[in-house]
Formats: C-alpha cells, sequence, structure tokens
C-alpha cells in the first residue's frame, strides 16, 4: 500500500513537471528541419499540445508542411519562436493567397504585383520581365510571371492570356538582401498567443487548463533535462526497491505454505498405537459400533478429544505385509469421499486401524428404516461412494456380502476393478431395495448374502420395495 502511494506521488509529480505534455514532447519532421513544440503541433498529436489553427504535418518526404485555410499546404523553412516568426515557401502561392482566416500575418513586407499568363508557347524574354513560374494551370501551357515594372507593350504576349493578378508579400531591406529570396518565400509572424516573452526567459508557454471557450495560455518552467533524467533513476530505484520487497514477500509466503504443509502432512501422517494405547483409547472396548468380516468397530477418543473409529482386525498369523501396506497407502489417502486413517496397531498379532469417526452413523441403518431417505438424497449418497471408489480404484475388502466371489475364492477368477463395480452394484441393490432387518437370517444384516437373500425372496414370490421411486416417477410424469 505503501509503495502503491509513493508511485502515485511521483507519477502526479512527475506530470506536473511536465505540464501535460503526454505526447507533447518537441519533435522535427527531419533532422535538419525546425523545432516543433506550442503553439505549433503534429496533428496526430493531442489538441492541447498546441493553439488552433497551428497544425503542422510531415509530407512523405519529411517536410515540415504548414497548412491554411482553403487547402493552401506550404513548407515551413525556419520558426522563431521568441520574436514569433515563421519562413515559409510553397507553390500553392500560385493561388488567390490570403490569411484574413489564419493566424497569422505578413511581416513588415510591401506587396508586389504581378501578372500572371498562361501561353500555348514559349516566349522570347526581354530584359528579363517574363518569369518562368512552376504555377501549371492548363496543360502543356506555359505559365509567366510579368514583374510589375515591365513595359507590356515591349512584350511579345501573342498566345498569351491573363489568369490573374498576384500579389506576393517582400521583405524590406532592413531585414536583409533586397528581395533576394525565392519567388515562393513568404515571412509571416503571429500575435496570438503572445509567448515571445516567455521564450526569451527560457521557458515555455501552455494551454492553461480551463472551461472556458477561449483558450488561455500560461507561461511555466521548462524542466531541466538533469531532472527529468534523476526523476526517472528515482523512479527506477523505486521499481528495483519494490521488485525487491515483493520477491522477498513472495518468498516468505512460500516458505510458510510450506511449512504449514509439513506441519498438517506430519499430523496427516497415521501414528502407530500399542495395544494398551487402544485399549485405553477405546475405554476397554465399551462402545461398539459394528461388525464386519474383517473385524469389529468401536468408537474411542484420543488424548486430544478427537473421536476415532477403532478397527480391531480378527487375529491373523499372515506376515502383516499386506497389513503394512494398506496401512502405508491407506495414510496418503485423503479424499472428502474417503474415511481418513488416523493410525494404526501392530503389536505382535493384534492389529487395529484408527478411522475419523463419522457421527452420522452407518448406512445400513437409514436404508433398513420404513421411512426413506429420499431419492435425492441416496442418489447423492452413492454418487459419493462411488467418487471414493474411483479415486482408491482398487479392490473392495472389508464387509461379507460385499465382496466380488472371486476375492473369497480364486475359483470364481482374478480380483481386479470388477471387484469395486460388484461391492458397489451390492450396496446400490441394498438402498433400491430397502430391505429390512426382519428379513436377514444372521445376527446382523451386514453379513446376509444379498444375491442369495433376493433369490430366496423372488422364490417366495416376495417383491423388492421400489414402491416409493415408482410413486416418484408417477409424480414426474405428472408434472410433466
Amino acid at each position: 500500500m505503501v509503495v502503491t502511494l509513493f508511485l502515485f506521488f511521483f507519477m502526479r509529480l512527475f506530470a506536473e513537471i511536465g505540464g501535460r505534455q503526454d505526447g507533447c514532447k518537441e519533435s522535427r519532421c527531419s533532422a535538419h528541419g525546425p523545432v516543433i513544440r506550442f503553439p505549433f503541433r503534429l496533428k496526430h498529436q493531442p489538441n492541447h499540445c498546441g493553439y488552433p489553427g497551428f497544425e503542422i504535418s510531415c509530407s512523405e518526404e519529411k517536410w515540415t508542411m504548414l497548412e491554411l485555410p482553403y487547402s493552401v499546404k506550404l513548407s515551413v523553412q525556419e520558426i522563431n519562436y521568441t520574436s514569433q516568426e515563421i519562413w515559409v515557401s510553397g507553390r500553392d502561392f500560385c493561388k488567390n493567397f490570403n490569411l484574413s482566416a489564419s493566424p497569422f500575418q505578413f511581416m513588415d513586407t510591401y506587396g508586389l504585383d504581378y501578372m500572371i499568363f498562361s501561353c500555348s508557347e514559349s516566349k522570347a524574354n526581354p530584359y528579363n520581365h517574363l518569369i518562368p513560374t512552376l504555377c501549371g494551370f492548363l496543360p502543356n501551357n506555359v505559365v509567366y510571371r510579368v514583374s510589375p515594372d515591365a513595359n507590356l507593350s515591349h512584350l511579345d504576349l501573342s498566345s498569351c492570356s491573363v489568369i490573374y493578378n498576384f500579389s506576393i508579400p517582400c521583405r524590406s531591406a532592413s531585414h536583409g538582401e533586397y528581395n533576394q529570396y525565392s519567388e515562393y518565400d513568404v515571412f509571416m509572424n503571429w500575435s496570438r498567443p503572445a509567448c515571445g516573452d516567455c521564450e526569451a526567459k527560457g521557458k515555455r508557454c501552455r494551454l492553461q487548463e480551463s472551461n472556458i471557450k477561449e483558450p488561455e495560455i500560461e507561461c511555466v518552467d521548462q524542466p531541466p533535462k538533469g531532472v527529468i533524467l534523476g526523476f526517472f533513476l528515482l523512479l527506477l530505484a523505486v521499481i528495483i526497491c519494490y521488485n525487491v520487497y515483493t520477491t522477498d514477500k513472495s518468498k516468505k509466503e512460500h516458505s510458510k505454505k510450506l511449512q504449514k504443509f509439513l506441519e498438517d502432512y506430519r499430523a496427516l501422517n497415521p501414528s502407530r498405537y500399542s495395544y494398551a494405547d487402544i485399549k485405553k483409547i477405546t475405554n476397554l472396548f465399551k462402545d461398539k459400533l459394528g461388525e464386519g468380516g474383517y473385524g469389529t468397530v468401536y468408537k474411542g477418543k484420543l488424548s486430544n478429544e478427537v473421536f476415532v473409529a477403532v478397527k480391531i482386525l480378527n487375529d491373523s498369523k499372515e506376515n502383516g505385509e499386506e497389513f503394512i501396506n494398506e496401512v502405508r497407502t491407506m495414510g496418503r489417502i485423503h479424499h472428502i469421499n474417503v474415511v481418513h486413517l488416523v493410525g494404526f496397531c501392530a503389536d505382535g498379532y493384534k492389529r487395529a486401524l484408527i478411522y475419523e469417526f463419522l457421527p452420522n452413523e452407518s448406512l445400513e441403518k437409514f436404508i433398513f428404516k420404513n421411512q426413506s431417505l429420499g431419492w435425492q438424497k441416496l442418489h447423492d449418497i452413492a454418487l459419493g461412494i462411488a467418487k471414493g471408489i474411483e479415486y482408491l480404484h482398487q479392490a473392495a475388502r472389508g464387509t461379507m456380502g460385499y465382496i466380488a466371489p472371486e476375492v473369497l475364492s480364486r475359483n470364481f477368477g482374478n480380483v481386479s476393478y470388477k471387484s469395486d463395480v460388484y461391492s458397489f452394484g451390492m450396496l446400490l441393490l441394498e438402498m433400491v431395495g430397502g430391505r429390512k432387518n426382519s428379513d436377514a437370517i444372521m445376527e446382523n444384516t451386514s453379513q446376509m448374502y444379498f444375491p442369495e437373500w433376493l433369490y430366496n425372496h423372488l422364490e417366495q414370490k416376495g417383491e423388492v420395495q421400489l414402491e416409493q421411486m415408482l410413486d416418484n416417477e408417477e409424480h414426474l410424469s405428472n408434472k410433466s
């Protein structure tokens, strides 16, 4: 925030020093052309860069061109900003040249009145009174300008016709050599805007910001090159410091994130407990949550008051490699649809898995009640389970009745991803069928092999309870 304010302050300061000079810097059309600055401006520059009527353009040949009213285009040879004078030249003087609609006036001059003749053939030129000119009006004709002191009776003007009279301003002798400039050279000056005194002081004129229609000017100090250079160096230093600051800050943030990740990872890794710890956690196995084909689950509480579900595995004489692999694999899994493994116990042949405790009880206690959860809720539950199985992507292990036959016996084939599909299908059948506890022939409903139950149920001409789904479909059909 501080850096942003700092940069904003210096940008405003630079705008003041530059005097709204964005796009208004001094320029030239060519290396040797006149300098273009206020009150003049190039056509592509913003309007505030110049005074109205002082627009200049650069030709393809890099000539500095001043365009006056009535499309008169003149080449600018020199501009004197202190005396407010401009020296221009151009063939457009052959036209009826008039400065009344422009901000310029002819300088300290007197007019020389010429006559313009267009002749179908070249003429003899005694006494040099016939001056050929480049003003071409008719194709294949020769145009002559007749000097004002010429006697027309001494000139052969047959096959010639007068086009018009033409007055060219000529500088007085006090300004230099008398009438030694080109026939197309004209000197002009301007009175508004009055910037001569400002330029003489080494300052610069610019348009004043105001809402008045009539443009006003102000005289401002020209920013020294050293000040501008110093400002840019300071700005560069600020940018470098800001980059160093942000980079260092970013590195510190990444370091904090990494440290937090390592701490979280250490906390998420499953901890090892002794069998004595398991007894203490489960309060001597007092709160039984359920029983499956691979063991019994008890509710427990860790020392940090976090509730857990402790699964005591059935006694096994195996070498424990499969158990270790399961702990290693499950300990690395963190998914919203997969219960998290908090810890484990491997004390001889006594083994246990400690999972996070889910307070909403087992799904079977809801799907076997007379009052169903509703199809939308069942759909959400089934979708979450499917996402968890997809994430695990391995054969299902656990409660009898949900295990594919090939997991129990290799006589049914090799274990594959189809085992997960089988187990998930068994679960979906129970969720859809809503099998009641009274239908089970075993102590625990989860121990009943469901395909056998389904077969027996159908043999007894019973029906799978799908009334609610059918009612729901009928309701949707009526709505449509």
